[in-house]
Formats: C-alpha cells, structure tokens, sequence
C-alpha cells in the first residue's frame, strides 16, 4: 500500500472516529441527560417502589426525557397517587379520558388508567411525543420544555391558542426542585 493511500485512509478512520464520538455524545434539543447517563439510581424518598422508579428510569431513557422532570410532573400532577381522579382525569400522570383508547392502542397496552405502568407509559409516551412535535417546529432548551410542558397541560389546540401554561410551569419547577433534593 502506498503512503498516499495510507495516508487518505487514516484520515477518513479519524474523521469516522470524530463522528461516531460527536454522535454518541449529542443529546435531542433541550435535555439534558445527567441523570439519565449516570445509570438509574434509587431514593427512598420517592414515593414510588424500586421497580416503579426502574420502570419509569427505563422509559425515560427510551423516549428521551430528564428522569427528574417527569418525575416532577407525576408530583404536581398526583402526588405520586396511583388511583388520583381529577375531572376525567386518572392515575400518576392525570391522563384525560378522551386520550386513554388511543394511548391504549399506541402503546399495545390495555386501557386501565390506574395501573401504574400502563399510566407511566400513557404519560411518558405523551410527553415524549410533545417534546418532539415541538422541537421539530424549532424549539430549544427551557422554551422546549415549557411548550411540551404547557400542550401536554393545555393540549397542543390550548397551548397555539392561549400560549404558555406560565401557572403549570410554575408549580412543575416547584415540583422539580422538591425533586432534586430526593438523589
């Protein structure tokens, strides 16, 4: 093999290298995955079971949201209350009932709101499918969060209409803080 060659092809295997370590190292628009790249860990403090926390971990993993922000919608959404009813709404997440058939069929669960998995998948689905409907119209970091936060609060017909759930917001970042002090 001539130097030339060899030359040509060491630079294409680092340039490789370059995008396969930019790759691995890239996180969607406006998440940041701190606690997610750290590996799950349990707290005591969260007033779910071990494998709840590990089942709610892995999905978030698996749809790309911040472990700790969904928790924290679950806090202000239910109290981490399985069997909580608000209006037509269920369970941890507080689905509204109109959602729970589709939910069903999108994620091949059955329709049983107050079944904490099913719930943690109707509700991390929802917020993962948000988070990419806004980040592919262009939004970024704390305006991502706040938009999917405000449609899945508002819906996405509430949130073009009337703007920011700057009420939900709100208590979601008290909620967040609460959270952060449980890890």
């Amino acid at each position: 093999m001539k130097n030339n060659q060899r030359n040509k092809l060491m630079k294409l295997f680092l340039l490789s290298m370059f995008v396969v370590a930019l790759v691995l190292s890239t996180t969607l628009p406006g998440t940041t995955n701190t606690v997610e790249a750290a590996g799950f860990k349990y707290s005591k403090k969260v007033p779910l079971t071990k494998s709840q926390q590990k089942y709610l971990y892995d999905l978030c993993v698996k749809r790309g949201l911040n472990y700790k922000h969904t928790l924290a919608v679950i806090k202000h959404e239910s109290n981490f209350k399985a069997k909580a009813k608000g209006g037509s709404n269920y369970g941890l997440f507080q689905i509204n009932k109109v959602n729970h058939k589709n939910l069903a069929k999108v994620t091949k669960t059955k329709n049983s709101p107050y079944d904490v998995k099913v719930n943690m998948n109707w509700g991390t689905y929802m917020l993962s499918d948000l988070k990419k409907k806004y980040a592919k119209k262009g939004y970024k970091g704390t305006a991502l969060r706040e938009a999917y936060l405000s449609a899945y609060n508002k819906g996405e017909g509430g949130f073009a209409k009337y703007g920011k759930a700057t009420a939900y917001i709100k208590r979601h970042n008290q909620a967040l803080k609460v959270v952060k002090t449980w890890f």
